[in-house]
């Protein structure tokens, strides 16, 4: 089943103000034929990604397609384990 990113705050020791980020669980699959983002009828997203999965490439591919398609900038998502 489908569930809504969760939002979330973080203040910075900067200044206050509140940057707001949500994370969602992605599969990624190297050495794919074609470079696809596919959403699966429970929500489920899996990246395709032509990179290999060796020294980070399928990973910076797949941060590279996710920016482009949601017109974010690569700078603005992050991986997390």
């Amino acid at each position: 089943m489908y569930k809504n990113p969760e939002i979330q705050c973080e203040r910075t020791l900067l200044d206050n103000r509140c940057e707001k980020y949500f994370r969602v669980n992605i599969v990624v699959n190297p050495s794919s034929r074609e470079n696809i983002i596919h959403i699966s009828d429970d929500g489920a997203i899996k990246i395709r990604v032509t990179s290999p999965a060796e020294s980070n490439k399928a990973n910076s591919a797949a941060i590279e397609l996710l920016s482009e398609t949601i017109g974010i900038p690569k700078t603005d998502i992050r991986i997390l384990r």
